[in-house]
């Protein structure tokens, strides 16, 4: 089972070619006291691999709750995966980022066939038209949307039944080809000088 889902996971990350993943982590702060029950946290992050995954883990836990990763734990490192990826779906990202004057607040809406392909469609654009870097964006929630609930024209231009896609570059098939010979009866030129 696991080398299949070893398989299973390579083949959807290239067919799908994302380079984030959505993993599920649990942590908790280790206390002098064992017979204290520590409070575990728990998040959702998004991240290249499951070390980046647990670093920005504990950047989070410092900032807010102030543990540290000395006096603290990981107890679970869980990778999520989609449940079905065939077609498109509405993903909505609630943001946060620092700039000069503060932090700002942001609501974008995505049309990707997984969580994490919007997320990445997200960070693209933060990038390219913020010109934030990765690192200052912080993820407030990340979930799939119904038509209802999109509020974007750019996502709300799909979700027309009659929609139709027009096919640009038609794919010419076998049969319709016209038969050329691959080889031809011709004695090779050896110098480009007319010369007779």
């Amino acid at each position: 089972k696991k080398n299949d889902r070893i398989y299973f996971s390579n083949l959807f990350f290239n067919f799908v070619m994302v380079w984030l993943r959505q993993y599920y982590i649990a942590g908790r702060e280790l206390s002098k006291n064992k017979k204290k029950n520590d409070r575990i946290y728990f998040m959702k992050m998004f991240a290249k691999n499951k070390l980046t995954a647990q670093s920005r883990f504990w950047f989070f836990l410092k900032k807010n709750r102030k543990i540290k990763k000395n006096f603290g734990e990981i107890l679970i490192v869980k990778e999520i995966w989609e449940k079905s990826i065939k077609e498109s779906k509405n993903y909505g990202v609630w943001l946060k980022y620092d700039y000069k004057s503060g932090s700002i607040n942001l609501y974008k809406e995505y049309r990707d066939i997984c969580l994490a392909g919007a997320v990445e469609q997200m960070y693209f654009e933060m990038a390219g038209t913020y010109r934030v870097s990765w690192d200052k964006i912080v993820i407030l929630r990340a979930e799939e949307l119904l038509s209802k609930e999109c509020m974007r024209i750019n996502t709300k231009q799909y979700h027309d039944k009659k929609i139709k896609f027009p096919n640009l570059r038609p794919i010419k098939y076998r049969s319709k080809l016209i038969k050329v010979r691959k080889f031809i009866a011709k004695r090779p030129t050896t110098s480009f000088l007319n010369q007779k």
